[in-house]
């Protein structure tokens, strides 16, 4: 059966993946553009889930390591140039704000979203996120400050044994390896 559209009726409108704007949005989240409201509903959605109870004990920190492991080793491929920006992006956000910051990539959704945003909708985001008082208590909260540097010591560990580990598999090959006597510029 084939339904006719007359003049007096509208076509639905598209579905969005994104969230809508409810009433209860606060005027700064509703006029937010697509790609900071995105970045938001990551940044809250995050919030939401480290709200809970318990919900640091039963961490996930797979994306958090991963992040952080780009954050203080930044890869230097010329086709990454916007993920290396994303990653100062986040870098300087948690120097600025504190360590806890990088448990907003609880879902591994955030930080691509940076990439393409501007300072200037980066700063709405951040001012978005400030009203949140769940932002402000993660913010505060030392504890989680030092679960993030603790993962960053454990990364480094985790870094110096595998360049450890491929020393000593280099040494045992046939190649020739460097002494401890030369200088490696």
């Amino acid at each position: 059966m084939i339904t006719r559209i007359t003049e007096g009726e509208h076509k639905s409108k598209p579905v969005s993946r994104a969230r809508s704007t409810s009433t209860t949005d606060p005027e700064h989240v509703k006029a937010m553009d697509g790609r900071v409201r995105k970045a938001y509903d990551a940044a809250r959605d995050a919030l939401e889930h480290l709200s809970r109870p318990g919900a640091y004990t039963r961490l996930e920190f797979s994306h958090i390591d991963r992040m952080l492991a780009r954050i203080v080793d930044p890869p230097t491929d010329a086709k990454q140039k916007n993920n290396r920006r994303g990653i100062a992006m986040v870098k300087r956000w948690m120097l600025e704000d504190g360590a806890a910051v990088i448990l907003l990539e609880t879902f591994g959704q955030l930080c691509w979203r940076f990439v393409d945003l501007s300072a200037e909708q980066i700063a709405a985001f951040r001012r978005g996120l400030y009203l949140l008082p769940e932002y402000r208590t993660l913010l505060r909260d030392s504890r989680l400050s030092a679960a993030v540097v603790a993962r960053l010591w454990k990364i480094r560990e985790n870094k110096a044994r595998a360049c450890s580990e491929f020393v000593k598999d280099l040494e045992g090959s046939n190649f020739p390896t460097p002494s401890s006597s030369v200088t490696v510029y």
